[in-house]
């Protein structure tokens, strides 16, 4: 998403986030999303709104409780 909206900024946001996104997910998630929510202010025709729906399905598989850290086997889990 954040390629479609900005092109190439060098380091995206898999380089930035993901290893403290596996490590403490309820810290960075909010992050991510407000991020995002930016991002799709710059998309043209309907890409915003299927980025829109895949973070909304995302959110819903979260389910209301995200954990604020994860343990060492569950961040390999998340790998």
């Amino acid at each position: 998403m954040q390629y479609a909206a900005l092109g190439d900024v060098g380091a995206g946001v898999i380089q930035r986030y993901y290893t403290a996104t596996s490590q403490t997910p309820a810290l960075l998630i909010g992050r991510l999303i407000a991020n995002a929510k930016n991002h799709l202010n710059k998309l043209e025709g309907g890409l915003g709104f299927w980025y829109e729906d895949k973070i909304a399905e995302t959110m819903s598989a979260l389910g209301d409780s995200i954990p604020k850290t994860l343990t060492l086997e569950k961040q390999s889990l998340f790998a």
